[in-house]
């Protein structure tokens, strides 16, 4: 693709203009359609990464950062000059894509369909967007500036698009700002229209049930007033003491340095402090923080009687994106998101219950803090950079005589990379997928089938976050699965089954 560096680039679809915007279109696990920035800084030339598929979600075409790839499989590709035309069957257009010197995509004409989502629209019409509850009409020609982290966002039922004007916005001394955000829409049908200004007109159909739109935005900086934070430390108050820590060292060339880029940290963001407030709004309790070189995970969080508890991996946990990840992990854990709440193994299984358990909830958590324009490309990498050590690792021998819960493990892991894969490069997927392949046959096999349980659940939900962890774990229980691995053993995670069953009683048929 031409790309000149010193211009803006311009993605048109189907008549909505967007320049610089990151993230256009995304649907639960899949990148549609995004522009990342230069991959490092010796590069100046954006990244766009595409995806499209047919309606039996295979991928059919895609842009691999800035290449361009067509599937044999489709019934068939066209290209013709600068333009690019697939059909998925005769006489209907699946894709229609010009390629404009310098810095220029036009999508002319787009029908998709993926997990039961329908997206459709062209030129000079109507862009139309349904999932099995939501519906969105948007008007051509509305253009979308770069304030804004996505455009469409699609999560189970729900729909999410982002707009530079959501709100006329005026403070009490009449300064007035026009406000970029996003609105959501659940179970109801929104058609957005244009009414000769800068704002839109909605007309809101209900489906029934309990059902709304939600308008989200950021107020403006000049009033986004954080609060002062002081943390208090036991036994630290000496720097010259000994750190509390254990660690043998003195407090001042010890934590002494963690806790203040700490507090640092917790005074740099308003969104931080508002989502903080809330843990200890909802919990009725104050936070505490903890540090801690053998957490396994950057950071986590737990409750006692008088603290809600932030553990903080010393060494990879203190950023503002996992401390944001924790607060939301204990407001999703307090309004009901389903996690283990007790020990069921005293072996290998447990690990695999508590890593299926952190995947699925890290769906919704992950997405929210990407719609909230935080920054998590790097979230998952210390643990993938594991993985992929631990399969480099592996000669073809033992590749294929792995025991049954390691198995077991490894496809929820290749699962978590499946569903961090909006937030990771499609080169870097692509090689974890060829990895496991070679080096993981029967948990890649796996994990495909793991993979449309959680799509099917619509892990975004209360309910399906629950429905997933019992539709997986009872897919790992089955003898159709296990019998011809080493160590099978009839029913093995039999006794958290039946509590799965018994708590999900009455949301699965």
């Amino acid at each position: 693709m031409d790309i000149d560096p010193s211009k803006d680039f311009i993605i048109n679809v189907c008549g909505n203009k967007f320049i610089n915007t990151s993230n256009i279109i995304e649907i639960d696990d899949k990148n549609i359609l995004s522009i990342y920035p230069p991959e490092n800084k010796a590069s100046s030339i954006p990244r766009i990464s595409a995806s499209f598929f047919d309606d039996n979600n295979n991928e059919i075409a895609w842009i691999c950062e800035n290449e361009w790839f067509g599937s044999i499989n489709a019934f068939d590709i066209q290209t013709k000059g600068n333009t690019i035309t697939i059909r998925k069957k005769l006489g209907k257009y699946s894709l229609v894509l010009q390629f404009l010197p310098e810095n220029n995509i036009v999508i002319k004409t787009l029908d998709l369909s993926y997990n039961n989502v329908n997206i459709s629209g062209s030129e000079g019409k109507e862009f139309y967007v349904k999932t099995s509850k939501s519906e969105l009409v948007l008007p051509s020609g509305d253009s979308v500036s770069n304030k804004v982290p996505f455009w469409l966002s699609i999560k189970g039922n729900k729909i999410y698009v982002g707009s530079t004007n959501i709100i006329n916005y005026e403070t009490l001394n009449g300064t007035k700002y026009t406000l970029p955000g996003y609105r959501e829409i659940d179970n109801i049908k929104l058609s957005l229209s244009k009414n000769g200004g800068n704002q839109d007109t909605l007309k809101i159909e209900s489906k029934g049930g309990i059902s709304g739109v939600g308008f989200h935005y950021d107020l403006p900086e000049v009033e986004q007033k954080t609060q002062q934070i002081k943390l208090v430390w036991n036994n630290t108050e000496d720097h010259a003491k000994k750190c509390a820590c254990g660690s043998g060292k003195l407090y001042k060339n010890c934590c002494n340095k963690l806790h203040t880029r700490l507090e640092k940290l917790l005074n740099s963001s308003f969104k931080l402090q508002q989502k903080m407030n809330e843990v200890q709004s909802i919990y009725r309790k104050p936070l505490s923080f903890h540090f801690d070189s053998n957490n396994e995970r950057h950071i986590s969080f737990g409750v006692n009687e008088q603290n809600v508890l932030v553990n903080i991996n010393k060494q990879t946990g203190l950023s503002i994106e996992n401390l944001i990840f924790a607060f939301l992990s204990a407001i999703y854990h307090k309004n009901g998101f389903y996690v283990p709440e007790k020990q069921y193994y005293n072996d290998k299984r447990e690990r695999v219950i508590r890593e299926l358990s952190s995947v699925i909830l890290h769906i919704p958590i992950t997405a929210e803090m990407s719609r909230e324009g935080f920054k998590i490309s790097n979230f998952f990498n210390p643990t993938l950079d594991k993985m992929k050590t631990t399969l480099d690792e592996r000669d073809k021998e033992e590749a294929l005589s792995l025991p049954i819960f390691r198995i077991h493990y490894e496809a929820i892991v290749f699962t978590r990379i499946n569903f961090q894969g909006l937030y990771l490069t499609r080169r870097y997927i692509d090689e974890m997928k060829n990895l496991f392949q070679q080096k993981s046959p029967h948990a890649l096999l796996l994990a495909k089938k793991l993979i449309k349980i959680m799509n099917d659940s619509s892990p975004y939900e209360q309910n399906g976050v629950l429905q997933a962890n019992y539709k997986c774990i009872k897919l790992l229980n089955s003898i159709e699965e296990n019998e011809y691995f080493p160590g099978f053993t009839p029913d093995p995670y039999k006794q958290y089954l039946d509590d799965l069953e018994r708590k999900a009683l009455n949301i699965f048929v």
